[in-house]
């Protein structure tokens, strides 16, 4: 059980609880447990937690055996006066080795680091539950913000516990992991509820924590190899993190595109300029749409953010005054197409289907189908649908006459308070591929659904 001569010090034990936490630490940095069937590595995070506890008690409380001779036990017919020497002797015994148990800096340096190991491990645990929740949001609805709060909280259990030498480096990757998921969190939910000014900060800030983490981790891996010129890759988690920062860079190109483009062009720049800046954004979900508008012929692509009876500002910011819009102004259009037309002749019908058939737009991906025969006048500049459609009919003496137009909606919910239309000057098929997968396809982007499937994907397949 012991290394050397007298030490109470277990290593061998330690050492062999060190290579099975290697292995869940493999598992845990690569997520490849979230693509198992029978996903247990919880379980063996608390079994090496509770042997390592163990180890503890072994050296806390040093067991002593009975004075024995030649291996048979003494005899009991021993006189009162010799059996309360012996135990006089032996309580003494049992106080002087206590002493030197916590006098021992060695003991002691053994001690904090497996306390300070446990309570690392306890922190993979709660973590191993937030990605598995963010893989189990796909097929089903999650509150976000609880996540936020549970990671707001892991940090209280380690903060001030972790002070051993030799946990100090899993201590920076712990911090840098826990914080930058945090932040990209609280910034999916401000774009969902769209929070201009949180949204923009916390990405900066994630930019930022994730280039330190990147010069930290770079740092320690060039301290451990031999190599004079070594190559440098991140872990498994900044990976996954970085293409978590990416797309949600590109969800804020389109979701604030409004106030982006005004501080570009404030700031002496041009739409055009603006347009150069997104096309390093992967996806670009403006060139996206673009192109899906122009092949389908559509006349008018929007997304719609439902106010829900709070104040709103297509600049991104309110003043402490603003009071929150009322009727068609509950539900602004954040983009749409085209943009050298005000997007008023569509909102009334638009709005009015939706409010309609919400029910059948409870759940994001729900798609809705809607054709509408309007009554248009031809004979002026400016044709505009009149609600209430049904019919044709012509005018005489020189009066206007009236043709009758079908319209077809698309509507699908990509969050709770954002959904999407597209509307067509002519009726299409409720299955229309070209709509219903384009659709499809960026309801899943703009929901980091495949982001979130890439954590249970097997290493092999990343």
């Amino acid at each position: 059980m012991y290394l050397k001569g007298d030490s109470l010090i277990p290593w061998s034990k330690f050492m062999a609880l060190l290579l099975t936490l290697s292995n869940c630490e493999n598992m845990y940095y690569k997520h490849s447990y979230l693509s198992l069937k029978n996903n247990n590595i919880q379980d063996q995070y608390i079994q090496v937690s509770n042997d390592m506890r163990s180890l503890l008690k072994l050296i806390s409380s040093p067991t002593t055996t009975t004075t024995t001779t030649g291996g048979v036990q003494q005899p009991n017919q021993q006189n009162q006066q010799n059996q309360t020497a012996s135990q006089i002797a032996l309580g003494y015994y049992a106080s002087s080795k206590k002493s030197s148990v916590d006098d021992d800096p060695e003991i002691s340096f053994f001690s904090s680091l497996v306390q300070q190991t446990c309570t690392i491990v306890q922190v993979r645990i709660d973590m191993i539950g937030v990605y598995t929740t963010l893989v189990m949001s796909i097929s089903q609805e999650t509150n976000f913000d609880q996540l936020v709060n549970s990671l707001e909280t892991i940090p209280t259990i380690y903060r001030d516990k972790i002070t051993h030498p030799l946990l100090m480096g899993i201590k920076t990757n712990t911090n840098y992991e826990i914080q930058i998921l945090k932040n990209l969190l609280k910034v999916y939910v401000s774009m969902n509820r769209h929070i201009f000014k949180d949204s923009i900060l916390l990405l900066y800030q994630s930019r930022l924590d994730l280039d330190l983490w990147r010069d930290f981790d770079q740092l320690n891996q060039s301290r451990g190899t031999y190599s004079s010129d070594p190559k440098w890759t991140s872990n498994s988690i900044h990976q996954w993190l970085s293409i978590f920062f990416n797309a949600l860079m590109s969800k804020s190109s389109l979701y604030f595109h409004f106030p982006l483009r005004t501080v570009e062009e404030e700031n002496g720049g041009t739409y055009q300029s603006f347009k150069d800046a997104t096309l390093r954004n992967n996806p670009d979900y403006v060139l996206m749409i673009e192109a899906f508008y122009q092949k389908s012929n559509s006349i008018f692509f929007g997304i719609f953010f439902e106010c829900k009876g709070k104040p709103y500002s297509k600049m991104g910011y309110c003043f402490n005054n603003t009071e929150a819009p009322t009727g068609l102004g509950a539900y602004p259009p954040i983009f749409y197409l085209p943009q050298d037309k005000p997007p008023n002749q569509h909102l009334p019908n638009i709005i009015s289907i939706y409010l309609t058939n919400q029910h059948a737009l409870e759940r994001p991906h729900d798609l809705f189908y809607y054709v509408d025969s309007q009554k248009v006048e031809t004979n002026l500049k400016t044709s505009s649908p009149i609600a209430g459609g049904g019919g044709s009919g012509s005018g005489t003496g020189g009066g206007p006459t009236h043709e009758t137009s079908d319209y077809t909606y698309f509507l699908v919910r990509v969050e709770a308070q954002i959904f999407i239309s597209v509307v067509y000057k002519d009726i299409k098929k409720q299955k229309d591929p070209i709509v219903n997968d384009f659709l499809k396809v960026l309801v899943h982007n703009l929901r980091n659904t495949d982001l979130f499937n890439i954590l249970r994907q097997k290493e092999s397949n990343r």
